[in-house]
């Protein structure tokens, strides 16, 4: 009987997987199981489809019959809801069940939601999946201005694919320099001065603490009590392992898996 293989994921690990099992077993049945709508796509690419220099299919590192040809099958928009080692099988959250013999997590991160009043109740983007990057473009094209929450690499990317628009960016980042989990500070107010030198507004050292409606805009509350409107927010504060797939116990998990 052919050998069973699930994987759980649909970006480079389970990419990888995918090539190596079939160089090693042609005949076995392999389901790749994916939470979002399609074949696999560049995350890295995502800030030049939002620029406007990619498009859509720029972006896509395969096409469905890429699985068809590798003899896999993709399933789509599925959640997986409960793992059973066991059982030695998944549930998904549609109630599906699929059984396996070899089992692979590759599930990725997503992204930190912060807790800030109100956001909740203002329109926000985030830049870490194709819908992500799809709702961000649409959003960007009717802006002139916005908000970056979050000076890191994510945040980074989404204000200098903002910029290439025009849009006029203000930037919040907590640490007193960008990009602090990548720069030193010599280096780091080196490029905080470059970016200022293009027309950004960088706040450093503050935090977004409130967000709210105003009209057609955001205002936008610093904890120092500061305050100003924008057409537009994205949130870059970070990701996390995604995880919920093994929240019944199935593996042990700390900060990941």
């Amino acid at each position: 009987m052919p050998t069973r293989y699930v994987l759980i994921g649909n970006s480079a690990a389970a990419l990888e997987a995918l090539r190596g099992i079939r160089k090693h077993d042609r005949e076995g049945d392999i389901t790749v199981i994916n939470r979002e709508e399609g074949p696999a796509y560049s995350r890295v690419a995502l800030p030049y489809y939002v620029a406007g220099e990619m498009t859509l299919n720029d972006l896509l590192i395969r096409q469905r019959p890429d699985y068809g040809s590798l003899g896999a099958t993709l399933v789509e928009k599925e959640n997986v809801k409960a793992i059973d080692p066991a059982g030695k099988r998944v549930e998904l959250a549609s109630g599906k069940k699929i059984e396996f013999d070899k089992l692979l997590i590759g599930t990725g991160s997503e992204t930190i939601k912060p807790p800030i009043q109100g956001l909740d109740q203002v329109p926000h983007h985030y830049l870490w999946t194709l819908d992500d990057a799809i709702g961000m473009k649409k959003a960007a094209e009717k802006a002139q201005t916005a908000v970056v929450i979050g000076g890191g690499f994510i945040g980074m990317l989404a204000a200098e694919a903002l910029r290439k628009l025009k849009i006029k960016l203000t930037i919040v980042e907590m640490a007193p320099i960008l990009l602090p989990q990548l720069l030193d500070e010599g280096a780091g107010k080196l490029f905080l001065q470059a970016v200022r030198d293009e027309g950004v507004t960088v706040r450093t050292g503050a935090l977004v603490s409130a967000l709210a409606k105003k009209g057609d805009a955001i205002e936008v509350t610093l904890k120092d009590g500061a305050t100003f409107t924008v057409d537009m927010a994205v949130v870059a504060t970070g990701v996390k392992p995604h995880v919920q797939c093994v929240s019944n116990g199935a593996v042990v998990v700390n900060k990941g898996i």
